[in-house]
């Protein structure tokens, strides 16, 4: 049993895919997890890698004791200045890089207008808890300082994000450093002791991360077990969260830490701090990183594939925010919502056509008469006529869905069209 019934048809395909020639994580040494997680990340992300039209620009920033620590800015063409996110990758602070991130970080630059810098924060077990935070903290604060080196302006304002791991770090930082402007914490793992339903109900490995997955970066990650109750790890056990900033959550549905955003909302709201959650439904815990496999949900939150035109990116979000999605429809409903979406996509064209519209039938049988419309637009040739036949997987549209199409055709053509 490789899936589950609430798994969308992304989560099946990541699940089928780790199945074609990744081998099990803890089948193989931490650099070989490593160099597994880039080469995960290079294949399923493949088609997506090298989009990216902004500029890309590496830099070290020098921290405590000379340490420098490696980023990489993206600046989206038609840069908007007004914010700046730092943003720190996920991987149980053990695995992954800027590299594994690259795509979606680029994706999120692009999607919106905003300048992302992706941090290289040193990993454990070679850099036990608090150094990878320390790295965290000390880059953010001097990009906060500097920022103008880094491509903003006096009034841009600066925020932190990370998925998973990354999360934690961001939502820590928070509490340490206070003029920061807005957060979003991506799967992030905040409970250490397991106490919420989540991590049951997803105990199981067909969810990618399960308790003694949890266990093994947590022990990973930290000196001893007396570091799971310091507050900047459990960041739950902090006795305030006032003035945090602005917060949002992106959670996914079917994960061991889907309960940890929910419970961190709820005291962040109790405190007074703005918030917002979103919900990808269907997905497992990977999803964010895997925008290859996982490009409709990343879709939800207005992360956009670098492949897609301005229009088809204005299309589908049209679609997403106006009309259900035909799965939860019965055939009669899929027929009207087709119908609904041309004339509403295409209201500003219907009844643009100067030529002549025709009605007709043609009898095919004793019993059956196909309806047609003859467009014949102004200053026709006779010497080409199209009969065309709509699509709609052979089920769905008609005549009235293509009109102002066949329409368009027509008179650009300056043909009949049937």
């Amino acid at each position: 049993m490789y899936k589950d019934s609430r798994f969308n048809n992304e989560s099946i395909a990541y699940t089928q895919f780790l199945r074609t020639g990744f081998p099990p994580p803890f089948d193989i040494t931490i650099k070989g997890m490593r160099d597994r997680t880039e080469a995960l990340h290079k294949k399923i992300n493949e088609k997506l890698i090298g989009t990216f039209k902004g500029i890309e620009e590496e830099k070290n920033i020098k921290i405590n004791n000379n340490t420098e620590i490696p980023i990489t800015i993206y600046t989206p063409i038609n840069v908007n200045k007004d914010k700046l996110v730092i943003f720190f990758h996920g991987g149980g602070w053990t695995v992954n890089s800027r590299k594994t991130h690259q795509t979606i970080v680029n994706m999120l630059a692009d999607a919106t207008k905003s300048i992302w810098i992706s941090v290289e924060y040193r990993l454990s077990p070679e850099y036990k808890f608090p150094i990878w935070l320390d790295d965290a903290c000390e880059v953010t604060q001097q990009i906060l300082i500097n920022k103008i080196n880094y491509g903003a302006n006096e009034n841009t304002k600066i925020g932190v994000a990370g998925d998973s791991a990354g999360a934690l770090i961001s939502a820590s930082i928070c509490h340490t450093i206070k003029n920061l402007d807005f957060q979003i914490l991506i799967s992030g793992q905040f409970d250490f002791f397991h106490k919420f339903p989540s991590r049951q109900e997803f105990n199981n490995p067909i969810f990618i991360i399960s308790i003694d997955v949890l266990d093994w970066f947590t022990s990973n990650a930290l000196r001893n077990e007396d570091d799971k109750n310091d507050s900047r790890f459990s960041i739950l056990l902090n006795k305030s969260f006032n003035s945090l900033p602005t917060c949002l959550f992106i959670v996914a549905e079917l994960d061991p830490l889907r309960d940890d955003s929910y419970n961190y909302q709820e005291l962040l709201e109790k405190s007074g701090v703005k918030t917002k959650l979103v919900l990808i439904k269907g997905v497992i815990h990977p999803f964010f990183s895997n925008p290859g496999i996982f490009i409709k949900s990343c879709q939800q939150f207005k992360c956009k594939d670098p492949r897609l035109s301005d229009e088809a990116r204005t299309y589908t979000m049209f679609i997403s925010e106006n009309f259900p999605a035909p799965a939860n429809l019965t055939l009669q409903t899929m027929r009207e919502r087709s119908a609904n979406v041309h004339v509403k996509v295409n209201e500003k064209l219907i009844g643009t056509f100067k030529g002549i519209e025709e009605e007709q039938k043609i009898k095919i049988d004793e019993n059956t008469e196909i309806p047609i419309t003859i467009y014949t637009p102004v200053d026709v040739t006779k010497n080409k006529m199209v009969i065309f036949f709509h699509g709609g997987g052979w089920t769905l549209a008609s005549r009235k869905t293509h009109q102002t199409i066949v329409n368009m055709l027509a008179e650009y053509l300056i043909i009949t069209f049937i």
